[in-house]
This record gives C-alpha cells, structure tokens and sequence, in this order.
C-alpha cells in the first residue's frame, strides 16, 4: 500500500516539527518532549480517514459505495442478517487483487445464536444444541417477523462443518471467493469483518477509507455496539435514505443517538442521502422529500443537516459507460434513469453530474481536508503550547538559580513540603471517596440517570403501539405467537433503548471526569505559581490516554414478564378498535418501566464506579508525580551553563504559540 497523501498544511507543520526537535536536541532532559513530536509527525503523516456509510437494509449502502468505487466491489447481500462491516482502502494496483476475511470468534457467533433463540422465545445451553435445534424449526410455525430468526440460524447450521475451523481467525481471499463469504448466507453469517484493497483516486488521494457497516435494523445486539464505535470514531458519517422510504424506528433511534454524541464531542460530521432520487415522478415530489427528511432530521436533533440528493445506480453506470461505452447495458440504464430517448447521444460526465454524487465526493473531499487540517493545526499547538510551557519553566529555574541565595532556596523548600503535605490530604480523600470533585460528578450523574428514566418513560407510548400494531395480528389462529412476539418485541426495543441511554451516559460522565482532571491540574499550577514554585513541572497530562466507559453488560430484559397482561387481548378486533390496546398499555407500563429502572440503576452504577475508580488512579499518579517533581533533587534543576540553549527553545516556542 503506498504512502497516504499528505496536505500542504500538514507538510507545513511536519516541518515545524523537525525544527522543533532540532530546537530540543541539546538540551538535557527534554527526551520526553523529543519522543512526543516524533510521535505526532508521525500520527500526520500516516494518519487516514475513516468515513462510515449507515443505513438500514436494501437503502443502497453497497450500490451508493460501488458507485463511488466505480467497481462492483461489495456484493449486495440476499439476507440483511448476515452483514459485516467492510473496510475499503485505495491503493495503487491497477485493479482489485485481493481481501481479508476476519471470521467471527466462538464467542460472537454464541452471542448472536443465543440473541435469535431469545427472539424465538427458545433457550440452549451450549451451540451445539442449538444448532440441532436450529435444523428442526420450520418457518412456517412462526410469523413472517420471526422467520429472518430461523433464517440465520439455519445458515449457521448449515456451514458450521465447514466454518468451525475459521472461527477468530483472519485469512485472504481473491474477488471470485469472496462473494462466497459475503453473499452466500452458510458462509456469510460466520464473518465479522472484509477488508478490501482497490485502486480509487478519491480514497488513495485523501486517505479516506470508506466503511460499509451493518444495517441499522440488524437483528443483531451486537452490530449496535459497532454503530456506537463508529459515531464516536469515525471522522465523517454518511447516512443513506432509500426515496421511497419513511424514516423507520432505526433510522430515528440511530440518528438520534448519533445527534446526542455529536453535541458531547462539539463535532458536525454527518451527510445524509436520499438515494435512488431518479424514481421522482417530478420536480415538485422530489422537493417535498427533500423538506420532509430535512424537516424529520430536525426534530431528530441534527441542527443543520447536509443532505444530498442521488442517484447511485446512474453514477455507477456513467461511471462503467466512460470506461466501456461499448457495452449496451450501460447506455440503456443511463437512458432509463435520466428518462432519455432511445436515439440520443449519451454524456458520462452529463449522466454523472445528473447523480448528484459528484457534490457528494466533493464535500467530503473538502470536510476531510478542512478538518484534518484543523485537527493538526491543533494538535501541533497544543503540543507546542505544552513543550513552551515545560521550557519557560525550565528557564524560571535556571534564573532563579542564578540569583539564588541559601534563604531563597530554603523558602522554596519550605513552601514545596507544605504543598506536598497538602497533597497528602487531597489523595486520602480521593480513595476515601470524599473529594468535592467526586461528590459533584455524583450529583451531577444522579440528575443524568433521572432523566434517562423520564425519557423512556414519555416514550413508552409510542413503542409499546410500534409494536402491538394491527400488521402483527392479521391471521387469528396465530394471535398467541403474535402476542408473544410482540411482548418479545417491546423487551427488545427497551433493551436497545436502555443501552443507547446508558452509551450517551457513559460519554457524558467520561467528558466529566476529563473536566475535573483539567480543571484540578489548573488548581495545582495555581497553587505553585503562589508558593513561588513556577519552575516545578506539572505531572504528564494522563487524561488523553482515558477511554470512554464501554458497556458492562448486555440488557435483556424479559417479554415473559409481560404475559400477565396478555387478558386484556381477546381479538383483534376488540384489541384495536375496543379499549384492549389503551388497557393492555396501562397495564405494561409499570411492569415495563420497573424493568427499565433496574437496567438503568445497574449500567449506571457500573459506568460510575469505573470512571470514579479511573479518576482515583490518574489522580493519585499525578499527586505521586507531583511530589516526587517538588522532592529536593528536582528543585535542583538543569545546570546554568545551560541557560542560552534554554533562552533560545524558550524564544522559539513562544513565538510559535503566540503567533496569530
């Protein structure tokens, strides 16, 4: 794989980097400061773009990511419930050569047979005897919303003899044998991740890679954890709408979560499209969709949204019609979608600029670089800042070194020993729990948790009728799997809804703790500068290496425990047009919110004392560092001989930092 390109503005900055280190290298102790630039420029000149493509099932993910490819490289699954996530990287060889295949390990696959027998109201202990089970059930015993249930199973069953042995590992496959891993379900439900290698101008000229994710409407538990990852680390999101689709439960919950993250983090990375725009009778329609999706998303949260009109079925065939104007299947789909007549002269360029995509790239192309560019610019004068910081204090010392007299050294040692001593008293009531900083996250997160009650609680509602709906209860001789799917329904979506909430919490208390680190490491730079102790330096900052707080726990909450106000349905007659659904709803509801307080004060607990406890640890480093910088040997400092070397970096960084 070749060497990413590099902007100017990150060249510019490299180069600011080696004068940098050029700056430090005689200077003694300022190893750390050294290896922290030529980290950096490395992370600029490596660094990639991670775009990730979202979007439920049949919306046009792989056709809108083939289009931008301008090659057939992901093939469209028959079955939304075997996706994996593909990675696509640009390189420079001429044509596609080659993919890694990461299976699933044991233990997903275990996870996600288990989650599909929940949903079939069935149990087995291990995954052997699931699988006998799976090859028993018989689709017709169960209503259309449960069979895509049996049909992964069933695919599980089938290529477990010849998959066992693939489980966890990685392995390369050329392009004829991955379509077998990804649109053939015996082998496709065993994978968890493709990455691909291909040569695209767009990916290889912006370092973007382009990611292909699961659906939204996944049936498994687990791809939502993947969702997550992605809205926190994926540098752009790319959000596909089919045109002839409404917004769907996943859709909103998805695109919520995501508004929720991107107001945590202060970022605005998301491009929805509507796809396959080409099936607007006229101008005015296609309009109306526009305003009712901008309109949707609004009340989503997504404040201002971008969002793109295309065609990736035209952009794909302007694209193979430039390349092969020869073969009549491409002039004949450009022709049917820009409604052409059959004589006329075709335009690739004109058919391309009609799809829309065009804009698309272009802004992504531009977002990508104006962020990356502002990320760098910061991260270098961040670091810049950090290292100006270290040497102005270096050079206090060496000042006062010169001037010093035996009282003046005393006094400082006077001073530091009272600051040490004081540190002692804030570390023993940080692992006693006792710190203010502690007993304000606290109050702070038991607000959070309230609220996170109250939405669902005023959600409830709504959820409970998407999932006892008349579509469900069409056929009366299976009322009573309806019921139970509908009851298995609701847990699911209270389940999902629990984690979601709990995600957001997590996010929110991590950005806390990050808080409470920096505003404690002001108080001690205060508290020096005071004592007359500037020179000392502050504790390497710590809290960049803090990750957000994963899941504890998976919630799967129990439909059985609603089966008590299964009396209130006698048909569905009387169900939907009598009092039976509004009962059946007054009934659910406390069960159902008891349930969800359980979830919640569990996750919630758990995500406390985690990013309680990782406060504590980075806390009582840094007072350990801290006393040892302000011990007898540190206030010694680096030798006045070296005072012009120190002057002249001191000069160099301040100038860098202060510059407009």
């Amino acid at each position: 794989m070749s060497d990413i390109h590099v902007s100017a503005t990150r060249e510019r900055l490299m180069r600011r980097i080696d004068e940098a280190i050029d700056i430090l290298h005689p200077l003694a102790g300022a190893n750390g400061w050294r290896q922290s630039l030529y980290d950096l420029r490395e992370q600029l000149h490596g660094r990639r773009h991670q775009v990730a493509v979202f979007g439920a099932f049949s919306t046009g993910k792989s056709s809108l990511i083939n289009a931008v490819v301008q090659s057939p490289v992901l093939v469209v699954s028959p079955n939304p419930t075997t996706a994996a996530i593909t990675h696509i990287y640009g390189v420079e060889d001429d044509s596609f050569s080659t993919a890694r295949v990461t299976a699933k390990s044991a233990e997903q696959l275990w996870e996600d047979v288990k989650q599909s027998l929940l949903a079939l109201h069935l149990a087995e202990d291990n995954l052997e005897a699931a699988l006998q089970r799976a090859t028993a059930l018989k689709p017709t015993d169960y209503t259309p919303m449960s069979r895509r249930y049996i049909t992964f199973l069933k695919a599980v069953a089938n290529g477990y003899g010849e998959m066992q042995n693939r489980l966890g590992t990685s392995f390369e496959v050329g392009p004829d044998e991955l379509k077998k891993y990804t649109a053939e379900e015996r082998y496709a439900c065993f994978v968890q991740r493709v990455d691909l290698f291909t040569k695209v101008p767009l990916l290889q000229e912006t370092g973007m890679v382009l990611v292909d994710t699961p659906g939204v409407d996944s049936i498994h538990r687990r791809h939502t954890d993947v969702a997550f990852q992605y809205m926190q680390s994926a540098d752009a999101i790319v959000f596909v709408l089919y045109y002839t689709h409404a917004f769907s439960r996943a859709d909103k919950e998805f695109l919520s979560q995501l508004a929720d993250v991107q107001d945590i983090a202060g970022t605005d990375k998301l491009f929805v499209v509507i796809n396959a725009v080409d099936l607007a009778e006229h101008e005015e329609e296609r309009s109306a969709v526009r305003e009712r999706v901008v309109k949707e998303l609004r009340q989503l949260g997504i404040r201002a949204p971008r969002v793109y009109e295309v065609s990736s079925q035209l952009a794909f065939a302007a694209a193979a019609y430039q390349q092969n104007p020869a073969d009549p299947r491409y002039a004949e789909l450009i022709r049917n979608k820009l409604r052409l007549p059959q004589d006329s002269e075709l335009s690739a360029a004109y058919a391309l600029e009609q799809s829309g995509l065009p804009q698309l790239e272009a802004d992504l192309r531009a977002f990508l670089a104006t962020q990356e560019d502002a990320l760098a610019e910061d991260a270098v004068q961040r670091r810049f800042s950090s290292i100006a910081d270290g040497v102005a204090r270096q050079v206090e010392m060496l000042k006062m070194q010169a001037q010093q007299n035996e009282a003046a050294a005393a006094e400082r040692k006077r001073a530091a020993a009272l600051l040490s001593g004081t540190l002692d008293s804030v570390r023993d009531a940080v692992l006693q729990g006792a710190d203010p900083v502690m007993r304000g996250l606290n109050a702070e997160w038991d607000e959070l948790v309230f609220h996170v009650g109250e939405r669902i609680r005023i959600r409830f509602g709504q959820l409970f009728k998407e999932c006892f709906h008349p579509g469900r209860f069409r056929v009366p001789s299976q009322d009573k799997q309806s019921l139970q799917d509908a009851a298995a329904e609701l847990a699911e979506v209270l389940s999902r809804t629990v984690e979601a909430e709990m995600r957001t919490f997590g996010l929110r208390a991590h950005r806390h703790v990050l808080e409470a680190l920096q505003s404690r490491r002001a108080e001690w730079a205060n508290a020096l500068a005071e004592a007359g102790l500037t020179h000392v330096a502050l504790p390497a900052d710590l809290s960049p290496s803090l990750a957000p707080p994963e899941l504890p726990e998976r919630v799967n909450l129990d439909g059985q425990r609603f089966r008590p106000a299964f009396r209130h349905f006698t048909s569905a007659k009387q169900f939907f047009e009598g009092q039976g659904q509004s009962a059946m709803q007054k009934a659910l509801e406390p069960i159902a919110l008891e349930a969800v307080r359980e979830a919640v004060q569990r996750l919630s607990e758990s995500i406390r004392a985690s990013m309680l406890q990782a406060l504590t640890d980075i806390l009582t480093r840094w007072i350990a560092e801290l006393q040892a910088n302000l011990s007898d040997s540190a206030l010694e400092g680096a030798s006045i001989d070296d005072m012009d070397l120190w002057l002249r970096a001191e000069a160099w960084f301040t100038s860098y930092v202060t510059a407009p």
